[in-house]
């Protein structure tokens, strides 16, 4: 059975390494930090994947992108969008 782990974010784009073929299943906010949870299979391949975390109204990075939710800090205050960069 394949375990869920989490993967702190941070604002701007962010590699981010991880088991090949992690199945990226949620964004929310943990202690303040937006933060993504991934099932994944701890004995694959490690991959570099890059994210983006972008605050509403500030433009996405140059390139394709899949977004893979939305999430809030500071009581709502701000909401951060987090998109996968794709090659």
């Amino acid at each position: 059975m394949k375990p869920v782990w989490k993967f702190s974010l941070e604002l701007g784009k962010i590699p981010i390494i991880m088991p090949c073929g992690a199945q990226v299943l949620c964004v929310m906010t943990q202690r303040e930090t937006p933060t993504i949870w991934a099932l994944v299979d701890p004995e694959s391949d490690q991959e570099r994947r890059l994210f983006a975390v972008v605050g509403t109204g500030h433009p996405l990075p140059h390139g394709e992108a899949r977004y893979i939710g939305s999430t809030m800090t500071m009581k709502g205050a701000l909401v951060w969008h987090v998109f996968e960069m794709l090659r």
